[in-house]
């Protein structure tokens, strides 16, 4: 089908896209969206299509690309503001990060991780204070009997309550090995190494 005279068209890209996502061939999908971001237009249901054939296991940066796309087609997914936003984040961008975040939370004000990327970015770029208010946004969101609070209240500060949350769950799931290594760490910041050394050793 390479071989083919229109097997460049974008129409037979998407359906050779397809194909590989049918047949769990990520890395003949990948090469596909590799040709069909080459600088070509792209119509908002050819975009659409890309989309949904791309491959399971995507390159971050086609990823990030097709997001592109989409925000600047007018068709963006909701989470496609959330998936530039890390990539900024993750390259070491905080301004880009934040600026993605404040579009995705404008449409999705109570998205928690993007919330507590939102603290990580506003620290980076402002220190503890700026992060404080998403922060306090994000344990607004948070079950309150969850992993996530205990990182939530341990990064505001609130360790005793952290420290009595991470027991509670420690008693509920006894193996769970990061909720040990959570606890150990909020006892090391309390300045109780011991401890600390007990909850690894059980």
């Amino acid at each position: 089908m390479t071989r083919h005279p229109l097997a460049s068209q974008t129409d037979m890209l998407l359906m050779r896209l397809s194909l590989a996502r049918a047949a769990g061939n990520d890395a003949a999908g990948r090469t596909l969206v590799t040709s069909l971001l080459d600088g070509r237009a792209l119509d908002p249901a050819q975009l659409g299509a890309l989309s949904a054939a791309a491959p399971a296991r995507i390159d971050l940066t086609q990823a990030a690309a097709i997001a592109k796309r989409r925000v600047a087609a007018g068709v963006a997914a909701p989470r496609d503001q959330l998936d530039l936003a890390w990539t900024a984040w993750n390259a070491g961008d905080a301004k880009g990060a934040a600026a993605g975040l404040d579009e995705h939370l404008a449409t999705a004000p109570t998205d928690l991780p993007a919330l507590r990327l939102m603290a990580d970015v506003q620290a980076r770029l402002g220190g503890e204070r700026a992060a404080r208010p998403w922060l306090d946004r994000a344990l607004a969101q948070t079950p309150a009997d969850s992993k996530a609070r205990v990182e939530i209240l341990e990064k505001l500060g609130r360790r005793s309550e952290a420290v009595v949350l991470v027991e509670t769950l420690r008693s509920e799931m006894p193996r769970d090995r990061s909720l040990a290594a959570l606890h150990a760490r909020l006892l090391i910041a309390q300045g109780q190494p011991g401890r600390a050394r007990t909850v690894l050793a059980q």
